[in-house]
């Protein structure tokens, strides 16, 4: 943690847009290849070539792959923006920096702010979480996530669950008491709350933060979050997919992007949004994850 937190200053003081001048030439060289497991180069090599892009740089190229591609489904305008901040009249700030435990993904949240003196750019999505995908010390991806809402077609079938179907499984997954996170017991978490079995919170650690629709303020401990979810899920359904995890057990956060389609089988009554019977919507977005013990203490909105 304390060797993280020196690489994490040094990714801010490049990327900020008072970085020195003197640390941005010290970066010039081309990124190097880096060896599998050796997350320190990683993210020291992910710094330079920020820094580089941020400096209008050319040779931050070489720390592209040769098939580097940027993914935007609903955001091309930001896509823009991560090929050449300096031609959009920005510079890129990370605000979360993620590398997964296996050291072949980041999960960045990145803020474009306009360059000092520069004219107020045109209206653009200011911030986004990107997910870079590395692939032989290189960056091979980067995946700009999704964060909209949608209507889909109308349920043909909109009745209300019966009760027999909100009832336990006889075995809760082993992955529950694992003492670190991985995909597999994130996917059981999942699993567990697609049909509401209510020992889903088993994943939450005691003291959790539930900050994320449709709680309409923080819920703290499990049994707040089951008083949100017990009236509403009566009559809505909800299946969650996961697009792109990263997970970081070394600072002990998770960031993952994921789509929930929800089906309402009756009158439903959201913060945000109001749904009747045979209705769905999909939302897609990201979501924080603070990690203890291998529980869930955290959840917050990425953007």
């Amino acid at each position: 943690m304390a060797l993280w937190g020196v690489v994490r200053a040094s990714l801010v003081a490049l990327l900020l847009p008072s970085a020195n001048v003197v640390a941005v030439q010290s970066v010039r060289a081309a990124c190097p290849v880096v060896s599998d497991g050796d997350r320190l180069a990683v993210k020291q090599a992910f710094a330079r070539y920020l820094a580089l892009l941020n400096a209008g740089d050319s040779s931050a190229s070489a720390c592209l792959g040769p098939t580097f591609a940027i993914e935007a489904p609903d955001a091309p305008e930001f896509a823009e923006i991560l090929r050449d901040p300096r031609r959009s009249g920005r510079i890129l700030v990370a605000h979360q920096i993620l590398l997964d435990d296996g050291g072949l993904q980041l999960a960045i949240e990145m803020e474009a702010r306009p360059l000092d003196g520069a004219s107020p750019p045109r209206k653009t999505i200011a911030r986004r979480t990107v997910f870079f995908t590395l692939r032989d010390g290189k960056v091979d991806v980067a995946r700009v996530a999704l964060d909209n809402f949608t209507s889909l077609p109308r349920s043909q079938s909109p009745r209300a669950r019966p009760a027999a179907q909100l009832s336990f499984e006889s075995h809760l997954p082993a992955t529950v008491d694992q003492p670190f996170m991985t995909r597999g017991k994130f996917e059981d978490y999942l699993r567990l709350f697609g049909i509401f079995d209510e020992r889903f919170v088993r994943f939450y650690h005691p003291d959790v933060v539930f900050a994320i629709a449709p709680a309409a303020q923080p819920l703290h401990g499990r049994e707040s979050v089951l008083q949100l979810y017990r009236p509403l899920r009566r009559t809505l359904d909800e299946e969650v997919l996961i697009r792109a995890l990263v997970i970081d057990s070394e600072q002990g956060v998770m960031a993952a992007e994921i789509s929930n389609t929800m089906t309402a089988r009756g009158p439903v009554r959201l913060p945000m949004l109001r749904m009747e019977a045979g209705d769905r919507r999909m939302g897609s977005g990201v979501i924080f994850y603070g990690l203890k013990d291998g529980k869930i203490i955290s959840l917050r909105e990425g953007s």
